[in-house]
């Protein structure tokens, strides 16, 4: 009688350990489908949202316990596959939890139909998403109207601001402060030429095509925004010239897709540079990967 109580006893363990390993395997299944079209990140609403509140809860405690999540900001997580970059990390997280039960790909459905500002990721987010920076600031999330459920975090500023639908591109479901809004958004916060035309030289190498009257048309938002600030600001088309000059010119762009890198027809400027970026490279190889504007 005690051997078959002892074996009734192992079977009942046996059988609640295999059904929180069922729950924890469907939790996981969730965030293992959600996680790559968010930048490796996931929500709890979004997770209770396909499995239900009590069990998504104990999920994703026992993947945070187990090391596979960190929990960023209350209620968004990011997968362990991800390769932490703070400044871009924190304000992935924050644009999430404007809308925790909403996946990235419904909101981007959403707001790329939208007529109206909406939710922007910039600042040293956006310097570092297209790879233009490296010592990056502060990331900013740009919101067109406060939130009292999102506040800033070491890393990363809430600012009110309507950001131009036609400022706006998307990477993965997440919106960023396209390249040229990017470049003159530097311009404004450190007012140094040189790096800000540096920062040129390394977007038309990248890029292709940007759009020459992007640029311009910010910097001509900048100098409107500072006049009505009270304070001088430069001949916003003396300065356009100013930074294409000192970038080297702008290079021939063949018409082909956003896709593309241009290196090959990039300026003497950028091909210096490029040259001493990848000396070892051999002639006409591409030494870098390309990025979806």
């Amino acid at each position: 009688m005690r051997r078959l109580a002892a074996l009734r006893e192992r079977s009942l363990a046996s059988g609640q350990s295999s059904s929180a390993a069922e729950r924890l395997r469907r939790v996981r299944d969730v965030v293992h489908d959600l996680a790559p079209q968010q930048e490796a990140h996931v929500t709890r609403g979004q997770v209770q949202s396909r499995v239900g509140r009590r069990l998504a809860d104990a999920g994703l405690v026992e993947m945070v316990r187990t090391g596979e999540l960190t929990e960023l900001i209350p209620g968004v997580f990011r997968h362990a596959a991800y390769l932490p970059t703070y400044q871009l990390e924190d304000a992935v997280a924050l644009w999430l939890s404007l809308d925790p039960h909403e996946t990235a790909v419904d909101r981007s459905w959403r707001d790329r139909a939208s007529a109206t500002s909406i939710a922007v990721i910039g600042g040293g987010a956006a310097l570092k998403h297209w790879e233009l920076d490296r010592s990056a600031g502060s990331a900013v999330l740009y919101l067109p109207s406060s939130h009292p459920m999102v506040e800033p975090t070491e890393n990363t500023t809430v600012q009110v601001r309507d950001v131009p639908i036609d400022d706006v591109r998307w990477t993965w479901n997440i919106p960023y402060l396209s390249v040229e809004a990017t470049i003159v958004e530097y311009l404004a916060n450190w007012g140094d030429i040189e790096n800000t035309a540096e920062l040129l030289v390394d977007a038309m190498w990248h890029y292709h095509p940007l759009d020459p009257a992007a640029l311009r048309r910010n910097l001509h938002r900048l100098a409107a925004a500072e006049g009505a600030d009270g304070r001088e600001f430069w001949d916003p088309d003396e300065l356009y010239d100013n930074l294409v000059a000192e970038a080297g010119g702008w290079p021939a762009q063949p018409n082909r897709s956003f896709t593309h890198y241009w290196s090959q027809f990039a300026t003497p400027r950028a091909e210096a540079f490029k040259s001493m970026t990848s000396e070892d490279a051999p002639p006409g190889s591409d030494t870098h990967g390309s990025a979806e504007l």
